[in-house]
């Protein structure tokens, strides 16, 4: 995320709060989203897979990406 944040321009050198990480994934996610419009990627498919590889990965017990 550090990557991601220097190359952007989000942050200089480290992630802060809470909130200001959140608006980093925001930032991410956007920007994922611009990348698939160039594409031609189905964004609401592939957070489906994302959503049931990550539920897989964690058991069921992983605290985001709920069906």
């Amino acid at each position: 995320m550090i990557a991601f944040c220097k190359q952007t321009g989000v942050i200089s050198s480290s992630l802060g709060d809470k909130e200001e990480a959140l608006l980093i994934v925001a930032d991410l996610l956007a920007d994922l989203a611009h990348w698939c419009d160039r594409n031609h990627v189905d964004l609401p498919s592939a957070l489906m897979h994302a959503a049931r590889r990550y539920q897989a990965e964690t058991g069921g017990q992983g605290g985001q990406l709920r069906p």
